[in-house]
């Protein structure tokens, strides 16, 4: 039975042994959840250990995979091709750096979202410039609002607004070399994301990340 294709989210998932195309819908009833609503896979071709190593075979894989959901789902082609890519790098540089920003001179001032941003870009100001590395990720592990810690500093009061980043990088060629495979196949590209990371955001709670949990993700 075909599926309304209102509000869908796609992932596509390229791994070392089988590439995955999944399908969900969200809810506007429950905001902070997804449903699946079908899949598609096929076997990895043109990857060695997690890595593109062709790109004709890795396309063909992900067409068959996007073929396979289309299928299942019922859902047009044209409602599909827009997905974020989920994929692995041999090389990863993970670093951290830290940014502060006033907020008010005398009186304390509410956090706001501009204030969010120009801390987080004080931080990225911190780290060297590397041309030959692309940012995939830029996660806030921590802030402090004036020397206090905060789990989330949005409309609270404070003078001083301090942040740790943490940066993901991997090589901007490899990043090039996705969307070229990707695109290849007909597909749009929503977004990327690293695959160890993706792995741990859908198995572990929040509360299970901050206590300081390791998720091993061991592939084909």
């Amino acid at each position: 039975m075909p599926v309304k294709t209102d509000n869908l989210l796609v992932g596509l998932s390229m791994g070392t042994t089988k590439t995955t195309m999944i399908v969900a819908k969200k809810d506007k009833r429950y905001p902070d959840s997804i449903q699946v609503v079908g899949y598609g896979d096929a076997p990895s071709r043109g990857l060695s250990k997690g890595v593109i190593v062709s790109v004709p075979d890795a396309m063909k894989s992900i067409k068959r995979a996007f073929e396979d959901a289309q299928s299942i789902t019922g859902i047009s082609a044209d409602r599909l091709k827009n997905v974020i890519v989920a994929f692995n790098s041999e090389v990863v540089k993970s670093e951290s750096s830290h940014g502060m920003v006033t907020l008010g001179d005398r009186e304390s001032k509410a956090v706001e979202t501009k204030d969010l941003d120009r801390v987080i870009e004080r931080a990225k100001d911190d780290l060297p410039s590397r041309n030959n590395m692309y940012a995939l990720h830029r996660i806030p592990m921590s802030y402090e609002l004036d020397g206090i810690p905060v789990n989330d500093p949005l409309n609270m009061n404070g003078n001083k607004l301090d942040v740790w980043l943490q940066t993901v990088s991997v090589p901007m060629t490899y990043v090039q070399t996705v969307r070229n495979c990707v695109r290849s196949a007909g597909l749009e590209i929503n977004g990327l994301v690293l695959k160890p990371l993706a792995s741990s955001l859908g198995a572990l709670y929040e509360e299970e990340m901050r206590a300081g949990c390791i998720s091993i993700c061991i592939g084909g």
